[in-house]
């Protein structure tokens, strides 16, 4: 069987950062995109880019860039919901997270005219699974009291009309071995299906250097399903995200593709549902419509 590899990219225009840095960032972001896009498109590889839902509210740099986002969607990338405005959803109540989940999509709706089915959260976020010994002792350190973990998320998932969702977390025994010196690929599930979502679950290192391309060769070998992800203002940055490492990276990927040992893939590949059904347009409004409130 065949790897098959998820290539998400987390499009934040800046949102998340505050004064100078966040313009920085936004006019960095929407120059590596256009390059990214190009860079995919002449190798014929789908990506997943996880949009702030405020970036595509209008056309109005550095913060907002709906015809990038559209262009996504026409290039035939799945664009996927990374919040609103990038908020810690571990933080929020779940009222507010389900409203927030439903002003993203409407707004990737809009901009793109393809249903928006799949989530990634921004930072992470959260991270406490206590039914599979995830604690996320660090995040509750970090950021205070966690009113929302991955179960609350799905239910708020759910009701807001998504089937698929980027997870991040690790069991807590295992950190703590690590910690100890204990070396582990962890092999839990690669994919998981509860409360009617498809999880397609990250654990990979953030970026392209030798870690994730030892850890993409690993996967590879034993045909299962890899999740990396990498935001495209880095890719102009001296980071383990640099273009230096993504397109050797890519390279080894696109060669063990052209010989069958991947294939790319979208979330909405792994979503029997949402395969099964055409794929329906959403009539696009040239101008923006209100999106619901949170």
């Amino acid at each position: 069987m065949s790897a098959r590899v998820l290539l998400y990219w987390d499009y934040e225009l800046g949102f998340g950062y505050a004064g100078a840095e966040s313009r920085r960032i936004a006019e960095q972001e929407a120059l590596a995109t256009d390059r990214l896009l190009d860079f995919l498109q002449a190798r014929g590889v789908p990506a997943t880019f996880a949009v702030v839902g405020a970036c595509a509210m209008l056309d109005g740099p550095p913060h907002h860039n709906r015809s990038q986002v559209a262009r996504m969607a026409e290039q035939g990338h799945e664009v996927a919901s990374h919040g609103w405005q990038h908020e810690r959803f571990s933080a929020l109540a779940p009222d507010r997270v389900e409203g927030i989940l439903r002003r993203s999509r409407f707004a990737l709706e809009q901009a793109t005219g393809n249903p928006v089915v799949s989530f990634a959260g921004p930072w992470n976020s959260p991270q406490r699974w206590l039914a599979r010994g995830a604690f996320a002792l660090g995040e509750k350190r970090r950021h205070g009291a966690l009113r929302t973990d991955i179960p609350v998320l799905l239910r708020c998932l759910r009701r807001a009309g998504y089937r698929t969702a980027r997870v991040y977390y690790q069991p807590t025994h295992l950190q703590v071995l690590r910690r100890m010196g204990w070396r582990s690929d962890y092999r839990g599930p690669d994919v998981l299906h509860r409360n009617g979502l498809t999880l397609l679950r990250s654990d990979f290192p953030q970026g392209f250097d030798v870690p994730s391309v030892r850890a993409f060769q690993a996967r590879i070998s034993a045909g299962r399903i890899g999740v990396v992800w990498g935001h495209p203002w880095r890719l102009l940055t001296d980071s383990p995200e640099a273009w230096r490492f993504f397109e050797p990276m890519m390279d080894r990927l696109c060669r063990a593709r052209d010989v069958g040992q991947l294939k790319f893939a979208t979330p909405r590949d792994f979503d029997s549902e949402a395969a099964r059904k055409p794929r329906q347009r959403i009539s696009r409004s040239d101008t923006f419509a209100s999106p619901p409130t949170v």
